[in-house]
């Protein structure tokens, strides 16, 4: 075990926008490298999930009707951000929040 601070492997750069988020990464202390895009993974239609480049800065709140939200990692979500909800938002407005 080494004593004082540990040295970071990767730079990772957050773009919290109003209309999209992202994800950047470089390695740590290595010149002239271009940063790279990690996709974050999604719900983009009922049940079906993908890793995107942009998260979109949407929260959609389900109605009942919707069923659950399920995600890999919380099966019992009753809401969702990004695509699903940017999309689900057209059909039901009052139900969507966004900038």
């Amino acid at each position: 075990m080494t004593k004082g601070r540990a040295s970071a492997r990767y730079v990772v750069g957050i773009d919290l926008g109003t209309t999209h988020c992202a994800l950047a990464y470089v390695e740590a202390g290595v010149e002239g490298q271009k940063p790279q895009v990690l996709p974050v993974p999604q719900l983009v239609a009922q049940a079906s999930m993908e890793a995107r480049a942009l998260l979109p800065s949407f929260v959609y709140f389900a109605h009942e009707s919707d069923g659950k939200l399920a995600l890999p990692w919380d099966r019992s979500r009753r809401f969702a951000v990004g695509e699903y909800a940017r999309a689900r938002g057209v059909e039901a407005p009052a139900r969507l929040v966004s900038s």
